[in-house]
């Protein structure tokens, strides 16, 4: 089969086994009989090596066009009727594999299931098979609820990454239309895919809310790329696009490190949602512009505003902006001492250009780690649209001679009568 036909087989089956369970007792036999003879439909006997099939999450519909957890449940047992009959599950779909998709429809004491499978090297159609279930005990996977949106993203960002051990992931709230943004149902969605990963064997670093108000770091030392560096974790975000009767989501995960990345996207009836949770707060969630202009600038650590961090560990930071900026950070530690963190000086940081397009993390090469003093560090992170100038003997690492009522002089004089605006996370070590 191959290592990685056995690890696609290994995640279907036990998906399949976790959705199952989820379930209950509702399932019966009348499910796996079913799968199992769709199975035997599909796979012809005697046709020599094993088929490489994909089952793409989204691609059991009911007739009306909806998702309903239904799909989720008898996909799963699709996958694994077909696993046991021999066939190897593919993560994702290549020429030389075949995709299986469905459409469904619910009668008044049955539920009618068509399966077809099309070669993906022509797109022709191989074979169609029908199977029908005993719709009795089966209501409950056909109710709407957010869940089962966010079980076909996570199955469908699974399937993609495979299977990540002991990789970490960063949750980022889902912006509103890519905007940096942040209504309720950014924060209620964003907790539905994270506990549909969590099925999936995904762990999260936790971490707070995004949140209003000026708050923000510690003792932060720069360290160079190397033998030895911690990988970044994994992140987890998207955007949410309200249009009319829809509400369109968008999820990525990625690897800053490895630049790879996983995406899935879903329509969601937009009656599951409260207009209200659709609805940013008049301010933008994240900290306050200086002399009302309209850039606004927040920071936030990996494992969340006000997090602990030990001695020695590593710690991350991502900054999100509105409108395309020149960012400055520093670290001032429990002892008042400020240390420039970013940019470095003819490091290839660009003068600390970041995107609105996407969530920026920092460091970009290296590692910070906390160091001594312990106690509680901030980190000040300075914006301007236009470009911003280091103090005269600044460094990455390096302890500025400069007390901090100077530093924000500084800064405030370059950003007067252009976009400005100044953020500060904050961490305790310990």
């Amino acid at each position: 089969m191959g290592e990685r036909g056995a690890i696609a087989t290994t995640i279907a089956v036990v998906m399949a086994a976790v959705l199952l369970l989820h379930a209950g007792a509702v399932l019966g036999a009348g499910m796996d009989g079913a799968a199992e003879e769709a199975a035997r439909a599909i796979l012809v006997p005697g046709e020599g090596k094993r088929p490489r099939i994909f089952l793409a999450p989204g691609d059991f519909v009911a007739d009306d066009g909806n998702v309903y957890r239904f799909s989720l449940i008898w996909r799963e047992n699709l996958a694994a009727a077909l696993a046991k009959a021999g066939a190897v599950l593919v993560p994702a779909p290549d020429q030389a594999a075949f995709r299986v998709t469905g459409r469904y429809w619910r009668l008044k004491d049955a539920v009618v299931v068509n399966i077809k499978m099309v070669d993906l090297s022509d797109g022709s159609t191989l074979r169609i098979a029908k199977v029908k279930l005993d719709g009795g005990g089966l209501g409950r996977l056909f109710e709407k609820d957010l869940s089962v949106y966010a079980e076909v993203l996570a199955d469908e960002l699974a399937y993609q990454l495979g299977f990540l051990g002991d990789a970490r992931l960063v949750a980022e709230p889902f912006r509103l239309r890519g905007r940096p943004e942040y209504p309720p149902f950014s924060n209620m969605f964003l907790e539905e895919i994270k506990a549909a990963l969590c099925k999936r064997g995904f762990r999260f670093i936790e971490r707070a809310a995004f949140s209003a108000g000026m708050r923000g770091v510690r003792g932060i030392s720069v360290v160079s790329s190397g033998p030895g560096s911690i990988a970044r974790p994994y992140r987890l975000g998207g955007s949410i696009w309200p249009d009319g009767a829809k509400i369109r989501v968008f999820v990525k995960v990625f690897n800053v490190d490895a630049g790879t990345s996983a995406e899935a996207r879903a329509v969601i009836p937009a009656s599951l949602v409260s207009p209200a949770d659709l609805t940013a707060p008049g301010e933008w969630a994240g900290d306050s512009p200086v002399d009302g202009t309209e850039l606004r600038v927040q920071i936030m650590p990996d494992r969340g505003e006000g997090a602990v961090y030990r001695l020695g560990e590593s710690v991350f930071f991502s900054v999100v902006v509105n409108r395309d900026a020149h960012v400055h950070v520093y670290d001032v530690n429990a002892k008042g001492i400020i240390v420039p963190l970013f940019p470095c000086r003819g490091s290839g940081d660009g003068g600390g250009r970041v995107s609105a397009a996407s969530v920026n993390f920092l460091p970009r090469a290296g590692e910070w780690r906390v160091s001594e003093p312990k106690g509680v560090d901030r980190v000040l992170v300075f914006a301007s649209t236009g470009g911003l100038v280091l103090p005269d003997g600044a460094r990455c690492g390096e302890v500025l001679s400069m007390p901090l009522d100077r530093l924000f002089s500084h800064y405030r004089a370059q950003g007067h009568g252009r976009g400005y605006a100044e953020g500060v996370a904050t961490i305790v070590v310990k």
